[in-house]
C-alpha cells in the first residue's frame, strides 16, 4: 500500500509522490493516464489517502553500477497486467515491474542492473492504465 503524499501537476501530465507503507520508500511516479483516457485514470486520488499501486521502472538494462542504476532481483516471470508482459522485481525491499521485452538479453539472469529514467504509475487499485488494456 502506498500514501500519496503530494502532486505535483503540469501541463498534461503530472507527478505523483507515494510513499510505500511497507518500506518507507518515498517514490516519484509519473502519470499521464488522464491524458489516455477520461474514464480510467488516476486523477480521483487524493493527498493523504492510501492506494494499493503498481509502479513499472521505465529505463534499460545496464552492466555495471552507475548512476540512477539499481539492482533488481527477479521476483516473477511472465506476469501479464493488461496486455503486456512484465517481470516482478525487488530492488532492496520495494516491489517494481520491468517490461518483458527491456530484459531479452538477460533473462535467464536472476539479478541484473538497470538504468531507471522514470517511474510509471500503470495501476491504482482495480484501475489500469489505458494503455495496459486489452
Amino acid at each position: 500500500m502506498y500514501e500519496l503524499k503530494s502532486i505535483d501537476e503540469a501541463m498534461m501530465t503530472r507527478d505523483v509522490h507515494l510513499k510505500n507503507l511497507s518500506t518507507g520508500t518515498i517514490d516519484i511516479c509519473f502519470d499521464d493516464s488522464a491524458l489516455m483516457s477520461d474514464a480510467h485514470n488516476f486523477e480521483f486520488m487524493k493527498v493523504g489517502q492510501t492506494y494499493d499501486c503498481k509502479i513499472a521502472l521505465f529505463g534499460n538494462l545496464v552492466y555495471e553500477d552507475g548512476e540512477r542504476i539499481v539492482i533488481c532481483e527477479i521476483q516473477e516471470k511472465n506476469i501479464f497486467i493488461g496486455k503486456e508482459e512484465f517481470v516482478k522485481v525487488r530492488t532492496d525491499n520495494d516491489i517494481y515491474y520491468v517490461y518483458q521485452d527491456d530484459l531479452t538479453e538477460i533473462f535467464s539472469e536472476e539479478k541484473f542492473f538497470f538504468r531507471v529514467s522514470r517511474k510509471d504509475l500503470f495501476q491504482v487499485n482495480e484501475i489500469l492504465h489505458k494503455r495496459l488494456q486489452k
